[in-house]
Order: structure tokens, then C-alpha cells, then sequence
């Protein structure tokens, strides 16, 4: 059985992981959109949501990031 802790160093690793694709993904579209998908990350780990900032890329920019990183 994992310790507390041991579950809070994995769920660490998985949120880091995840959001180093995203950083490598909209680095030159929106820099910032790492904010936002740790927002969403953490927002589904909480009992209350809350608003996310940065918005949400728009269909130019997630066409961008693609472009970009293909």
C-alpha cells in the first residue's frame, strides 16, 4: 500500500509530465497556457471550480501551436 506522501510525489510527477507538453506545445502561440491546463489539473482535484485564466487559444492559435510543433 503507497503512503500519503508516495501519492502526492506521483500525482506531483503526472502534473509536471502533463504540463511540460503543453509548455513545449504553445511556447511560441501562448506562453502562458501552461497557467491555464494546471488550472484544470488542479480545478478537477478541488471540491469548488474557479475561474481559469489564461483564456482558453482560439482556433488560429491551436492551428499555430500545431503547425509550430509538426
Amino acid at each position: 500500500m503507497a503512503q500519503p506522501l508516495e501519492g502526492a510525489a506521483s500525482l506531483t510527477a503526472l502534473i509536471a509530465w502533463a504540463n511540460a507538453e503543453i509548455v513545449k506545445i504553445t511556447r511560441h502561440v501562448s506562453p502562458d497556457m501552461w497557467k491555464r491546463h494546471l488550472g484544470l489539473m488542479l480545478g478537477g482535484l478541488r471540491l469548488s471550480a474557479s475561474p481559469l485564466r489564461p483564456a482558453a487559444l482560439s482556433s488560429e492559435e491551436i492551428i499555430a501551436a500545431v503547425r509550430q510543433n509538426t
